[in-house]
């Protein structure tokens, strides 16, 4: 064969070897990574007005501007998101059938470029008054492989609400500007290792006790509460971080207290009715408690009767934002009971806020954690209401890592092996060599 015609064929076969590298179906994930996160702005919890003279209680439980989000990346649904403005569980109050609130839902796959979003308009549940509010919930997909960009993510955004409302622009809690939770879920990789982590956030406006009386007690937020947990299916690997809120309380009687760390606590004592002041004096001085003056529960509490609550719409149960498709997502675990509050006189009542401690549980390839991170306790002989403000939980579970390191599988990406790599080298080669060959050729011919 002449020189020429061998140099060719090497060239075409060096051509052919570097040509497009064979493209294997990508498989779905196998392994069983999976995290979740919730957070609910505000949860009413056992409001029972009874102790003060009123027939209004108990209610079960009202819960506003709820977010969740989760993956699991071995399911065939391998990752959700949701978010839900207003629910609420009351007992005993004739209520029209019907639904409650806006709500939006997202899953993958296949994976959406964009989030799910909605609008909800102000809403006034008697117990509850919510400004208008924003829903985003965002499912992007799951695979076995750590990315920049978040798997799941949602969030609510509400522009202020009254807990409680009373006559005369008053409320036993008024958060007056917007507040925003939100949750993520996704995979990094720490030191070499791939990690689930979930994380659950609110941003927390200042917002008054007792608002718009004469005794207004400021709670100022100065650092919003965070909790995100991961684990990469070791010991070593799985931790718990939460940042707790910073908060600085102050009002008539109150002096200016800043209280940071989770357990911590503020006490005020109020007199449970216009009568009854110089009782409730003696008992916070004998306690050593700010006396909050005035009679500021009857103020924002007065006008909560059964026939307020008529024109409400409540669900039929009010419990935590679900994603019913995704499997295999750690169980959050039950919100952490508030402490008693110890028993006053009976002319006096006690209102307690404390910061939340997170509730953990760690396992040998899992963690949850769960907390209130703000919450208000108002008890006058008996509990009357008990409300978390910025409840969170977050849980993740990973694999037992590999004895060997071995990527995953991942998520319908083109797959190239070891093979491949051998085989375009040698293109290369064969390549340069057909080249070199045909340069020798041409020469000779000249």
């Amino acid at each position: 064969m002449p020189l020429v015609k061998i140099a060719a064929a090497v060239a075409v076969v060096g051509a052919v070897a570097v040509g497009p590298a064979p493209v294997m179906a990508g498989k779905p994930c196998t392994l069983p990574y999976a995290a979740g996160a919730g957070a609910e702005l505000v949860r009413l919890d056992a409001l029972d007005l009874r102790p003060l003279g009123l027939p209004t209680g108990p209610v079960a439980v009202v819960r506003l501007a709820s977010a969740r989000s989760g993956m699991a990346a071995n399911s065939r649904v391998n990752a959700a998101a949701s978010a839900r403005y207003l629910d609420a569980k009351l007992l005993g109050i004739p209520l029209p059938a019907g639904p409650l609130s806006t709500s939006v839902y997202q899953e993958a796959p296949p994976r959406n470029p964009k989030p799910a979003k909605a609008h909800a308009p102000r809403k006034d549940l008697g117990l509850v008054e919510a400004g208008a509010g924003n829903l985003i919930a965002h499912a992007r997909g799951a695979s076995c492989h750590p990315r920049r960009d978040d798997v799941t993510s949602s969030s609510t955004q509400v522009a202020g609400a009254d807990i409680l409302p009373g006559p005369g622009g008053t409320a036993l809690v008024r958060l007056p500007a917007s507040l925003r939770g939100r949750t993520s879920t996704g995979l990094v990789e720490r030191d070499g290792a791939v990690q689930s982590t979930a994380t659950a956030a609110a941003a927390l406006a200042d917002f008054r006790l007792f608002a718009g009386t004469p005794t207004e007690i400021a709670i100022k937020v100065i650092k919003p509460p965070t909790l995100t947990v991961s684990t990469g299916g070791t010991a070593a690997t799985t931790g718990v971080r939460y940042a707790s809120p910073l908060l600085e309380v102050s009002g008539p009687g109150v002096p200016p207290r800043r209280i940071d760390a989770p357990g911590e606590t503020v006490d005020l004592v109020l007199p449970r009715t216009a009568g009854g002041a110089e009782a409730a004096r003696a008992d916070a001085k004998a306690r050593r408690l700010p006396l909050v003056a005035g009679d500021p529960l009857a103020e924002t509490l007065g006008a909560l009767h059964p026939e307020r609550l008529r024109g409400a719409s409540g669900g039929a149960e009010a419990g935590p934002l679900t994603l019913p498709a995704l499997s295999g997502l750690p169980n959050p675990g039950e919100l952490v009971a508030g402490e008693a509050l110890p028993p006053l006189g009976g002319d006096a009542s006690l209102v307690r806020i404390s910061l939340g401690d997170a509730r953990t549980e760690i396992a040998d390839r899992s963690v949850r954690a769960r907390v209130a991170s703000i919450r208000i306790q108002v008890a006058a002989g008996a509990s009357i209401a008990d409300i978390a403000i910025g409840d969170l939980d977050a849980g993740a579970f990973a694999p037992a890592p590999a004895r060997e390191p071995v990527l995953p599988g991942g998520g319908g990406l083109p797959i190239t092996g070891r093979n491949v790599g051998i085989v375009a080298a040698a293109g290369a080669l064969l390549l340069t060599a057909g080249s070199a060959l045909i340069v020798t050729a041409r020469r000779r011919h000249g």
